[in-house]
């Protein structure tokens, strides 16, 4: 699907229906953040062939709450079961919890923009 199939998808939906799935493999870091693992080649064997012995992936290191984010995608939950989640986990630091519905969108977004993630329900519709 063409850029511009995938904004508008996002754009008339509403994001707190909608159930997201992760697209790319992850790891932790030594202080248990987040770090997506994103192909460098689509093609395994081209990328193989490219690279040698170095890393066929690039690596995403999140931050504190992108990798919190990340954790709670299950491919199952929609979104607004995911913010509820995060607020009941984040309810004694009310500077995480402040804004969390529009940084969450917006985190959703960047990610979906890139390809880290998709929707269950863009799946469903094709």
């Amino acid at each position: 699907m063409n850029f511009f199939k995938r904004r508008r998808f996002l754009k008339n939906a509403n994001l707190l229906e909608l159930t997201p799935i992760r697209l790319h493999e992850n790891e932790k870091s030594e202080e248990g953040r987040t770090i997506l693992l994103v192909p460098k080649f689509k093609n395994r064997d081209l990328g193989r062939f490219m690279l040698g012995h170095r890393s066929a992936h690039f690596r995403i290191k999140l931050d504190e709450m992108g990798s919190e984010v990340w954790n709670v995608i299950d491919g199952h939950s929609k979104v607004a079961d995911l913010i509820s989640k995060l607020q009941d986990k984040w309810k004694e630091t009310p500077e995480k919890t402040e804004e969390l519905e529009r940084r969450f969108a917006a985190f959703l977004s960047q990610l979906y923009d890139n390809r880290y993630i998709s929707f269950r329900e863009l799946s469903d519709n094709m």
